[in-house]
This record gives C-alpha cells, sequence and structure tokens, in this order.
C-alpha cells in the first residue's frame, strides 16, 4: 500500500475513533462522571486527532481522492463478485442449457471486470478487498434469480455512471466504461430471459459441490471461488 493511501486510510480510521472518544465524553457528562484525569486524556486525545486530520487533509489531499477511488473501486468488487458467485454456482444447476450457458458467459464477463478493478486498485498503491466470504442468494427458481439480477445489473451501471462523473482519471474512467458496456448488454439478455421463461416452470438440479469454470484461468492471489 502506497504512503498516501496509507495516510488516508489511517486519518478514516481515527476519524471513527474520534466519534467513538467524544461519544464517551457526552456520555460521562449525562452519567455525572467525576474522573478529571480520564476526562482531561479523552479531550486531548479528541484535540490531537482533530488537529492530524486537518493538517492531512491540507497536505495530502491527491492521497485522500485516490483513497476515496480505491474504495469505490473495492465497493464496485464486492458487486462483481456477487455475480462471479451467483451466476457460475446456479449455472450448474439449472436445467435449461441455454440459460446454463448464458449464465456462465454472464459469470466469465463479471472475472474480467473484477481483474480490470484489482489491476487499477493495484496500480493506485492500494489493496483490493475480496470478501472472505460472498453469501450465496437463494432462490425459489431461474426466473427469480435473474430478475433479483436485473436489479444487480441495474445498480452496478448506476455506480459506473457515477463513478465516471466523480472521478476524472483517464484510466478508471476507460474501466467505468467498458463495464457499463458489458453490464448494459447483460441487462439486455438477461430482460429476454425473464421474459422467455416467465410463463415457464423450472427446477433447480441439486448438487452438493460448485465446479467453476475450466476456461477461467484463475489467479492464485484472486479468491474468485469458493475454498
Amino acid at each position: 500500500m502506497s504512503f498516501k493511501i496509507s495516510i488516508a486510510s489511517l486519518r478514516e480510521t481515527l476519524q471513527a475513533e474520534r466519534e467513538v472518544i467524544h461519544s464517551a465524553l457526552d456520555e460521562m457528562k449525562k452519567e455525572k462522571v467525576d474522573e478529571e484525569a480520564l476526562t482531561a486524556l479523552l479531550e486531548k486525545l479528541e484535540s490531537d486527532i482533530d488537529g492530524f486530520v486537518t493538517q492531512v487533509e491540507t497536505e495530502f489531499g491527491l492521497g485522500l481522492k485516490d483513497y476515496d477511488m480505491v474504495k469505490y473501486l473495492n465497493k464496485m468488487l464486492e458487486i462483481e463478485y456477487q455475480g462471479i458467485f451467483d451466476y457460475n454456482y446456479y449455472a450448474s444447476l439449472v436445467t435449461d442449457e441455454e440459460l446454463a450457458e448464458d449464465l456462465r458467459e454472464f459469470g466469465t464477463m463479471e472475472i474480467e471486470h473484477s481483474q480490470l478493478l484489482t489491476s487499477k486498485i493495484k496500480k493506485l498503491g492500494a489493496k483490493a478487498i475480496f470478501p472472505s466470504a460472498v453469501k450465496r442468494n437463494k432462490f425459489k427458481n431461474p426466473l427469480q434469480m435473474l430478475k433479483h439480477h436485473a436489479e444487480s445489473e441495474r445498480e452496478a451501471i448506476k455506480l459506473c455512471e457515477e463513478g465516471a462523473k466523480i472521478f476524472t482519471d483517464p484510466d478508471l474512467q476507460w474501466i467505468l466504461g467498458t463495464i457499463r458496456v458489458d453490464e448494459l448488454e447483460h441487462q439486455k439478455k438477461i430482460s429476454n430471459l425473464i421474459k422467455k421463461f416467465e410463463n415457464i416452470e423450472m427446477i433447480f438440479n441439486i448438487q452438493t459441490k460448485y465446479n467453476p469454470p475450466k476456461e477461467v484461468d484463475f489467479d492464485s492471489d484472486e479468491p474468485w471461488t469458493e475454498g
């Protein structure tokens, strides 16, 4: 992690701690706790943090912008991971082969998006935060799953558009544009699939183990699949 990113991360952590200190002082006043030495110590800590935060904001503005970008990218990475797990997992469970192939295609594309996001985070001198455990959404049928991910695609598109307005970094602009185009295509295909399967009863073939698509090359430090 780069120095400026580390400083920005420290700043955010200390801001959170300042809120804890402030709350403790408020509670002491409300409960009329008579601890002068402790009160003085907490007030000094709060003041010191305020001074540090002010100085960081003044001297490391660029680092703060980069840090905001990293947080944004990690948020997007979390959304992509959910798609990776759901699409690839349910591709192995649905009985309709055409739908299974579409889901595998979506999952592979989400992996490519995650690789783009991860690469950018590393270029910024930060660390990509891979979800240690992605919550597997449970659906009664494929149609329910498709409708859920139609909403997820809309969220991803909205996030790309918001990021493009906030961040001017050319590399990030290209990444967001690429992901947005892919997600728009996903959204269109999902809408067509929903229409196709809306009146068809479908069931899952329950399996005990999920096998990721073999054609995807997973990097050892990027845990795309469940261990």
